[in-house]
């Protein structure tokens, strides 16, 4: 079950359930999953990666998001991403 929190300007905001959740162009979301399905958990990984394409640029690191189903692969591939946009801004 997904269940979501949304503000996309500083009046505009609410929540719900379910996968018919927008990503917001401005202001945040906050997903939380509880017993996600396997439906459930491909939409966030689906939508997870969209962000990481549109926000940071990162097309890359995107595409192997998309490919990768193991938590801890995720999570290497996020920190080397961070490590680089820091050892280059650093």
């Amino acid at each position: 079950m997904i269940t979501f929190l949304y503000k996309t300007s500083k009046d505009k905001f609410g929540s719900g359930k379910g996968t018919k959740y927008q990503i917001p162009k401005t202001g945040f979301i906050w997903l939380h999953l509880t017993n996600p399905s396997g439906q459930e958990i491909t939409k966030v990984r689906n939508d997870f990666s969209i962000w990481i394409r549109n926000t940071i640029k990162g097309e890359k690191l995107a595409n192997e998001l998309l490919q990768t189903k193991d938590r801890c692969r995720t999570q290497l591939l996020i920190l080397r991403r961070i490590v680089e946009i820091l050892t280059k801004n650093g």
